[in-house]
């Protein structure tokens, strides 16, 4: 089973959590709290990488479907309902992560999420993806199941329906509310940064992304630019460092090494040292499969104190133009962002608070 969450526009990514099998998703449900209203879902069909063989993709989504209807929480549209219900053509799984399909759909439907996805060969594997989209907030999450090629199709989706299922109940307001968390924790951050502006320069952002063995220099240019992006929008500064000698100062610090600022390094501002591992598979075709590991540390630049660390992983799946090893270091660098740099911003602040002035030069300060 696979678990993630991606953003509108962003590349396919899978969360790998390992394969669930052999667990029907009924033993996973409890009766909803009285005064929680049910959750509604509407599941489509499932798109397949074979185009003139819709059949695989309406099984999936049929069975899907059964296996949600176990949980008492939830209100589930099968897709022949939904068909039923909409006055007009399906939405395809590229609708729905664009624009504002989903809130259409979820107008029409009454419904707060909609459930489709996609199948893959690799190889003799067989793998499915899941896509859980909120009609209100636009957030869309992602599951995943794989089997062998002979494995029967109700086995595969009896791996993928408790991951579903999860994420419906551990995603709930993500799901539902207009506004995501995401969007209000940024938007919270940025409020942080205006409001030390206003005391003092914030520090600028020092990016070190170096990337490890057999990974592309593209890869780690990938991550640093997204993490620059997400610097950016909060108003601060970076400044990329790409240097021989500090890609292998960055190497070294996640191998044991010291913690000691290089000098082009030191001086006002945090530093993040990260490090990129890709693990790339080639698919079937055009199709591309790859897992990003990293592990960064933000240090202050003043005299190297940790401030704080981050590890994290990514799966992803690319068909088409983007490699996948660019789809998964760029979702890398956000999760690792998104788990650290706010805690990271905290120290610093702390760490380089200006002292309360003593009782004597504060008459100092009021004499004319």
């Amino acid at each position: 089973m696979w678990r993630t969450e991606r953003g509108r526009g962003a590349a396919s990514v899978l969360l790998w959590l390992g394969l669930l099998t052999g667990i029907h998703a009924s033993v996973l449900h409890a009766a909803p709290e009285p005064d929680t209203p049910l959750l509604r879902v509407a599941l489509l069909p499932f798109e397949y990488e074979e185009q003139d063989d819709s059949r695989i993709g309406q099984r999936i989504a049929d069975l899907l479907a059964e296996a949600l209807r176990l949980n008492p929480a939830l209100k589930v549209l099968s897709p022949e309902e939904t068909r039923d219900a909409l006055d007009g053509p399906m939405p395809r799984i590229g609708d729905l992560l664009r624009g504002d399909a989903g809130a259409r759909l979820g107008s029409a439907l009454g419904v707060d999420a909609a459930v489709t996805g996609q199948g893959y060969v690799i190889g003799d594997q067989f793998y499915v993806v899941a896509r859980v989209i909120g009609c209100a907030s636009g957030r869309v999450f992602g599951a995943g199941a794989e089997g062998s090629m002979s494995a029967p199709l109700p086995e595969i989706v009896d791996a993928l329906a408790p991951g579903v299922d999860d994420l419906l109940a551990e995603r709930r307001l993500d799901l539902t509310l207009p506004g995501s968390r995401a969007r209000q924790a940024e938007e919270a951050l940025a409020a942080r940064v205006r409001a030390l502006r206003r005391q003092k320069e914030p520090p600028p952002v020092i990016l070190v992304v170096a990337e490890g063995e057999e990974t592309p220099a593209a890869s780690a240019n990938t991550a640093q630019e997204r993490l620059g992006q997400r610097v950016r929008r909060l108003g601060l500064t970076t400044r990329p460092q790409r240097s021989k000698d500090i890609l292998e100062w960055a190497r070294a610090l996640h191998e044991g090494g010291k913690r000691d600022i290089p000098g082009p390094l030191r001086g006002q501002g945090i530093v993040l040292a990260m490090r990129v591992q890709i693990q790339s598979q080639q698919g079937a075709g055009a199709l591309s499969m790859a897992r990003a590991i990293g592990d960064a540390e933000w240090l202050d630049a003043r005299d190297g104190t940790r401030l704080a660390t981050a590890g994290a992983f990514r799966d992803a799946v690319a068909k088409g133009q983007e490699p996948a090893a660019s789809a998964a270091a760029r979702r890398l660098a956000q999760a690792i962002f998104e788990e650290s740099f706010s805690a990271a911003l905290t120290r610093w602040e702390a760490r380089h608070k200006d002292p309360e002035p003593t009782a004597a030069q504060a008459a100092n300060a009021a004499q004319p």
